[in-house]
């Protein structure tokens, strides 16, 4: 997982009249926030970005942690997840883990932790098939340094742990006011306040989507809350690749689980964020109502260090509801439904990247 994508704000804001001037309901000049870098944003899972410590909560989220047991070791011998070019083969992923899982005695590890066991594990060809050794910490002959950053994520992922309290998933809140760094927090407030002139409503409807992230539902907690906190009317809005690839070829929305393995290379989502996976489900089965929306602006989150994001760096929203979709939206919306990471080329061991 990367969890970065939590903490640092990349976030481009763009109106409908600057990209679809004929459809533009105002016909006024458009405006563009850009805002990047490291725009830290006080957060249950940044504490250090905080000018004070928030409140402790019993159903507050917690830094992933990961366990390597029997049920995650088969989550991550899916086929789905090392079908790229270069990428270990499923016999040595199961070399490796049959290596680590003794080793790491059922311990819930940190993602630092669990990296680190990874990434000492060599694997070697004998008489009798494949056999994993431990071998010096960044040697290139390891499986782990062969993945892409992608990958890796979705390694860890499978042995990653679900937070509940009370039947219910923890979440992870967000204090922009409480915002060690101020800028990140004035653009934010800009970008919510120039929504709330144009809408005219106090709390102006935002929907944002996290579709560059690796993992789409990660973030969705923490723009909700920040969003929340500065006085908009915030909703995900939960496309991305697979979505899009349900939607547009020939498969179905109830194949979404596979989809994110083959699109995205995102494996077991549905464990550790049921209600997020349900909503994208939901929302997939009536593409429709996410279409006519009434909302007043629109954001595109941004992951400052993910190996890929081919979309969603900039934003749109509407005036106000629309009875279909005009040629421009049409083709602004293909690309928000195709956004997703993207695969950069691998680097060889010999190679400088």
């Amino acid at each position: 997982m990367n969890t970065l994508v939590l903490r640092v704000i990349a976030l481009a804001f763009l109106l409908p009249p600057l990209l679809c001037k004929a459809s533009s309901p105002s016909g006024g000049p458009g405006d563009v926030f850009l805002a990047g870098g490291s725009l830290g944003t006080c957060s249950e899972l940044a504490p250090s970005a905080c000018l004070a410590p928030m409140p402790g909560r019993p159903d507050a989220r917690s830094a992933a942690r990961f366990v390597f047991d029997r049920e995650g070791v088969a989550r991550a011998l899916s086929p789905r997840l090392w079908t790229a070019e270069g990428a270990p083969d499923v016999a040595e992923i199961e070399a490796v883990l049959g290596h680590v899982q003794p080793r790491a005695g059922g311990r819930a590890l940190s993602a630092r932790e669990a990296s680190a066991l990874l990434e000492a594990v060599c694997v070697a060809t004998s008489r009798g098939g494949l056999r994993a050794h431990r071998c010096p910490a960044g040697d290139a002959r390891a499986p782990w340094h062969r993945m892409l950053s992608d990958e890796r994520s979705a390694l860890l992922a499978v042995f990653e742990q679900a937070q509940f309290d009370g039947g219910m998933r923890r979440v992870e809140r967000a204090e922009p006011a409480n915002s060690r760094a101020v800028g990140g927090t004035r653009v934010l407030q800009a970008f919510v306040e120039a929504a709330r002139t144009r809408s005219g409503r106090e709390r102006p409807r935002i929907a944002y989507v996290t579709a560059s992230a690796w993992d789409v539902f990660e973030p969705v907690d923490f723009y909700q809350s920040t969003f929340d906190a500065l006085g908009a009317e915030a909703m995900w809005w939960p496309i991305d690749a697979a979505m899009n690839a349900a939607l547009s070829g020939e498969a179905r929305c109830e194949e979404l689980d596979a989809l994110r393995e083959q699109e995205l290379g995102l494996p077991g989502r549905g464990r550790i964020y049921p209600d997020l996976v349900e909503a994208q489900a939901r929302a997939c089965a009536s593409p429709e109502a996410l279409a006519g929306l009434p909302l007043a602006w629109m954001a595109f989150s941004s992951p400052a260090a993910t190996s890929g994001g081919c979309g969603g760096h900039w934003s749109m929203g509407t005036t106000g509801q629309t009875p279909g979709w005009s040629p421009c939206e049409r083709r602004m919306r293909a690309v928000w439904w195709s956004a997703g990471p993207a695969r950069v080329p691998r680097c060889s061991p010999a190679a400088r990247c």
